[in-house]
C-alpha cells in the first residue's frame, strides 16, 4: 500500500505537496492538495501514472508544477 514519503507546505499558497509511493518497489508519485481536494496527481496521468524512480525527482516536479513551471519530460 502506498505511503506518503514527503509532505511539505505549498510555496506561496495554502495546501500541501505530497510524494507517495512504495519504496520497496521503487516507484513514487506526487499530488498537490488544497482544502481537502487533489488539484493534480501524477499517479492519474496516463495508464500507469508517471512512476518516478526517485522520491526527490517526484518532489522537484511537483514543486515545478505548483509554481507553473511544469518539467518537460
Amino acid at each position: 500500500m502506498p505511503e506518503v514519503i514527503h509532505r511539505i507546505d505549498r510555496p506561496f499558497t495554502e495546501g500541501t505537496i505530497e510524494v507517495y509511493g512504495e519504496p520497496d518497489m521503487g516507484w513514487y508519485e506526487w499530488r498537490v492538495v488544497y482544502a481537502g481536494k487533489v488539484l493534480e496527481d501524477s499517479g492519474k496521468r496516463g495508464t500507469y501514472g508517471q512512476q518516478y524512480g526517485s522520491a526527490a525527482v517526484a518532489l522537484r516536479d511537483a514543486i515545478n508544477w505548483d509554481l507553473g513551471e511544469e518539467a518537460t519530460p
